[in-house]
């Protein structure tokens, strides 16, 4: 019998997890997305800071607007991804917490993977190495940036350190797990 109560659907993600995951994380990744089609040359200057302005069109080179939709797209994948198999895991598994679990810890693992691919690849790869470790010299973009990533990695550790919730798959013994695949 499935359980009416809300946090008793979806305990992989009880409370301030499922604000964050479900609703935080997927809007505030969609806002470069929102920002581009606005403003994307703009965007683009923030975010990537060795491209520069077309002088005479006031617009990026077809290269650099492939690069920056390419960026944009992968933004857009990830809330629909998220969004998706959360969605499916809290509907489908609701009665099931421990598979339900195992399936949100390999999105948030995968998802822990690409914060620190995020982070080298901003310090190494996008900032100019003179201004790598000298944090005066970032642009707004990149301290939004690495902010938000760094509490969505910090966030994603307690998660998986069983803070403030229940654990039903990671952090487990083995014996733990084999009881519990039983029915014991």
């Amino acid at each position: 019998m499935v359980s009416t109560t809300h946090s008793a659907r979806f305990p992989a993600l009880p409370g301030f997890y499922e604000f964050f995951f479900v609703f935080y994380e997927p809007l505030a990744t969609f806002s470069p997305v929102f920002f581009y089609f606005i403003w994307p040359g703009k965007y683009a200057l923030y975010d990537m800071p060795q491209l520069e302005l077309l002088p005479s069109t006031n617009s990026l080179d077809s290269r650099a607007e492939m690069a920056l939709y390419q960026m944009v797209n992968c933004h857009f994948l990830v809330v629909l991804f998220v969004s998706f198999v959360f969605q499916a895991a809290r509907k489908n598994l609701a009665d099931n917490p421990r598979a339900q679990e195992s399936v949100v810890g390999a999105v948030l693992f995968a998802l822990a993977i690409v914060d620190v691919t995020h982070l080298l690849g901003m310090h190494f790869a996008v900032i100019p190495e003179q201004n790598r470790f000298s944090p005066q010299a970032w642009g707004s973009t990149i301290w939004i940036s690495d902010s938000m990533v760094l509490l969505d990695f910090f966030v994603r550790l307690v998660w998986f350190g069983g803070i403030g919730r229940t654990r039903y798959y990671y952090g487990q013994s083995d014996l733990a797990t084999k009881k519990a695949a039983k029915g014991e």
